[in-house]
């Protein structure tokens, strides 16, 4: 239950870098025990506010204002001991990519643990027995297993889940989450939105910063809608969702994707490749599990026999939970893991014999959009040189001019502008990195592209943009896309047929419009009914429901 006691007061906050604005005098008040809901375009400064808040931007961030948590003065007073007390203690961050902010060489429970030790004084024993506790309560099975295991051992969604528990271990007052259920299936989304409402009803503070309705929907109070580093509009979560007064508002809900919008039938591709472009037969991927000097190695089996072909011009979607085995498939299918099996081929040709230019060959036909767009591109690059690169080493007949005008026209397709060109990948927020790597990929126009959580981490309107470009390349030059997403509403928006994994098994395949109007299988209904939708009080009581059936 909130009282009237601002919590957190921010009031004319800019923030600056090289005088170019990235927040641009931002006020509002957060009450204990509600939840504030931040939304926008990416890039149009949410996530920086809240760093500056934490004093986490760098130095040359100029950053204005005042701001207080209760009588605490955050602007320019978060150093030494000072800033101790409020990071972790008082107030905790789960932050937008789970890989960077989690140390590589620690493992998971030993991190859960450490806010624990550093914050409540708990020797190493309690703190991982707690930590252990916490990854149960953000829905980790094997919560005891994953703890001894080390970040890249766990999947985008099972990180995304460790934050979480991590930002959780010192019990803040305020609460942070950018993002935070971004790398998650929806079955799992539900059941993180649950517990995050669930602890704001308990009376902890919330600030969420998502692109994603359906999450403002059901966690939101209150929301904030930013552009360009302003405030348009603000308001109760009834009042902005329902009766947006700002035109932007309008547009950001009209470009959200919607289980119940009618979907026009795909048109057939005017161009067709000459064969088909990708198939499968009994692909498995296995993987070692070290169980320590005295006793035998085991092996998880991550993906288990699955078959599948994509059709010339076809929208392939892959669903499933976080660690169901999609993006082990994915990379399988382009030969990008050593622990795969079965029979893959590209284009009518086994590719597991080929080898040197004849494989290369074949492989400038293929492309992927990575899920981490962070550790997929080189931060010593250019925006430039990034997109660039595909083309220097598989279009080398292309001369600088024509390698730069094809450069701009792709990123103009993912609505950047020139003014990016000449950044590098650590000047842009997740959802504008995430753009570059899905224009690095299209650029050499591929027969096949793999999105691999391609339009996770961006904002509704750009990924209306994105699917619209998507889907001309299907129609126009007849490419295959392979699309794994956790979103059923965007995959219903672009694929034309769906696979549902479960446990590394396919559990349900078929006509994307028939799966998702009368689906077969329990698990495909049970991520149907865990799809949010844009009603704040029906999201407010699926959530309830499923914390008291998860009680």
């Amino acid at each position: 239950m909130s009282d009237m006691t601002p919590l957190l007061r921010v009031e004319s906050m800019s923030v600056a870098f090289a005088q170019r604005k990235t927040v641009d005098a931002i006020s509002f008040g957060l009450l204990r025990g509600r939840c504030l809901g931040v939304i926008g375009e990416s890039g149009a400064g949410k996530t920086q506010l809240f760093l500056a808040l934490l004093g986490l931007l760098p130095p040359q961030a100029d950053v204005t204002g005042r701001a207080f948590l209760g009588n605490t003065s955050l602007i320019g007073a978060l150093v030494g001991a000072g800033a101790r007390e409020v990071r972790g203690r008082r107030a905790a961050m789960i932050f937008q990519d789970p890989m960077t902010a989690l140390t590589p060489h620690l493992r998971i429970g030993d991190q859960v643990a450490e806010p624990l030790v550093a914050h409540h004084g708990k020797s190493w024993t309690e703190a991982r027995a707690e930590a252990v506790r916490l990854l149960g309560r953000v829905r980790l099975t094997d919560a005891a297993g994953l703890a001894r295991r080390y970040p890249h051992e766990l999947s985008g969604g099972m990180r995304q889940r460790a934050t979480i528990a991590m930002a959780l271990a010192g019990t803040p007052e305020l609460l942070i989450a950018d993002e935070p259920t971004t790398a998650l299936d929806v079955s799992v989304q539900t059941g993180i939105l649950a517990l995050l409402r669930e602890l704001v009803t308990d009376g902890m503070t919330l600030a969420v910063i998502t692109h994603d309705m359906g999450v403002i929907a059901g966690l939101a109070d209150d929301v904030l809608v930013m552009r360009s580093g302003k405030a348009v509009e603000q308001g109760t979560v009834d009042a902005v969702l329902k009766t947006p007064r700002d035109g932007y508002t309008r547009a950001l809900l009209s470009a959200t994707p919607r289980m119940d919008e009618p979907v026009e039938p795909a048109p057939v591709p005017a161009v067709l490749a000459e064969s088909v472009p990708l198939s499968a037969r009994h692909v498995s991927v296995r993987y070692p599990v070290p169980r320590g000097p005295f006793r035998r190695a085991q092996v998880f089996l991550a993906v288990d026999a699955v078959s599948l072909s994509v059709a010339p011009g076809e929208a392939l979607g892959i669903v499933g939970e976080s660690g169901s085995g999609k993006s082990s498939l994915t990379r399988a299918l382009l030969r990008l893991s050593a622990d795969a099996s079965g029979q893959i081929a590209w284009l009518g040709r086994e590719v597991h014999a080929l080898r040197g230019e004849t494989l290369r060959a074949l492989r400038d036909r293929a492309q992927i959009v990575f899920q981490d767009p962070f550790a997929s591109l080189d931060p010593v690059m250019t925006v430039a040189e990034i997109v660039a690169e595909p083309l220097r080493a598989l279009r080398p007949a292309l001369d600088a001019a024509a390698r730069a005008e094809r450069v701009a026209q792709l990123l103009d397709g993912v609505g950047l502008d020139a003014t990016y060109l000449g950044r590098r990948s650590r000047e842009l927020s997740g959802g504008q990195n995430q753009r570059v790597a899905i224009a690095r990929a299209m650029v050499i126009e591929p027969q096949l592209l793999v999105c691999d959580e391609a339009v996770s981490a961006l904002d509704v309107s750009v990924q209306a943009q994105v699917l619209e470009l998507l889907a001309s390349f299907k129609r126009t030059r007849g490419t295959s896309i392979v699309f794994v997403s956790h979103n059923l509403a965007v995959v219903r928006r672009l694929c034309d047929r769906v696979l549902v994994m479960y446990q590394g098994k396919v559990v349900e395949e078929g006509d994307a419009a028939e799966v998702f109007a009368a689906p077969r299988h329990p698990y495909t209904r049970l991520l149907l009914e865990s799809v949010p939708r844009l009603d704040p009080a029906a999201e407010r009581a699926r959530l309830a429901a499923h914390a008291a059936d998860s009680a």
